[in-house]
Parts: structure tokens; sequence; C-alpha cells
């Protein structure tokens, strides 16, 4: 049976795609019941473990069964190179979330359009945000230039 914590955490765990059991730990209680209540909801197929962190804290994510029971859209599962890069974006939006960052909007990956000198222009950003103003968000851990990663676009 899901409790109320459980959703709320399904529901975040869906927005940002991964978490791991340390970040887990940490927004939602203590360790001991936090781990009691993932395995439970590992067995019964909600959540799955992804990966491991270097540190060997696994990283879950949601599962079809998850999806199907709260109408949500299934998307298949990102490579895990792209795995601390969504570690990185889970921990913005926590970051965010827990300094009332006024936070209306949290999209991740979304296409962005806007028009400039009469052209038109596409945008894919890691994070839209949406606070009293649009925030697009990129997250680096490559340290490449941002004018390389524009080209690129």
């Amino acid at each position: 049976i899901l409790r109320d914590r459980d959703v709320r955490f399904l529901c975040d765990l869906y927005k940002v795609k991964y978490l791991n059991s340390g970040r887990i730990c940490e927004l939602y209680g203590g360790y001991k019941n936090t781990m009691r209540r993932l395995r439970q909801m590992e067995i019964n197929g909600y959540i799955r473990v992804v990966d491991k962190t270097y540190t060997g804290e696994n990283v879950y994510g949601v599962t079809k069964k998850t999806c199907n029971t709260f109408n949500l859209l299934f998307e298949s599962v990102p490579k895990t190179s792209k795995l601390s890069h969504s570690l990185a974006e889970a921990d913005l939006y926590y970051y965010l979330l827990g300094n009332n960052g006024g936070v209306k909007e949290f999209n991740l990956e979304v296409q962005y359009y806007f028009n400039h000198n009469k052209r038109k222009y596409t945008f894919r950003p890691d994070i839209f945000l949406e606070t009293d103003r649009k925030i697009l968000v990129e997250i680096d851990l490559c340290n490449r230039r941002f004018e390389d990663k524009v080209k690129k676009w």
C-alpha cells in the first residue's frame, strides 16, 4: 500500500528521473525508514535500481507500473552516461524547492522556441524554470566552452 509520502516521492522521482539513495534519505526522512520503504517499493515494482554511484549508493528511477498507476507518460531510460547529468538536475530541483525558490514550472529537456532579429530559433536547455522570469539552464559536467556547445546546437 502506498502512503501519501510514497506518492509524493514517486511523483518527484518521475519529475527529476533519477535520485540516489543518499539524496532520498536527506529529503524524505531517516535512513532506516527510507531504505525500508525504497525496498518495499522496489519489490512491488514501483521503482527500480538503475545504477550505482561511485560511492556505492543505489540510483533509482520509476518503472512503467508507476507511470500506469498515476497516468504518466513512461519515457525510456536514457543512456547511463547521462546519469551524473540527471543527478545534477535533480540536485538543482531540490535546492530550489528547499530554498523556496518560487518555482512555478520545472521541466527537463523541453524545446524552447524564440525569435531574435526576425529569425526563429529553437533551443533545448537541460532545464526550463519559470519563477517570476523564464530561466533556461544548461548543465555542463564536461568543461566545454559554452561557445562550442552553441555551435553544436
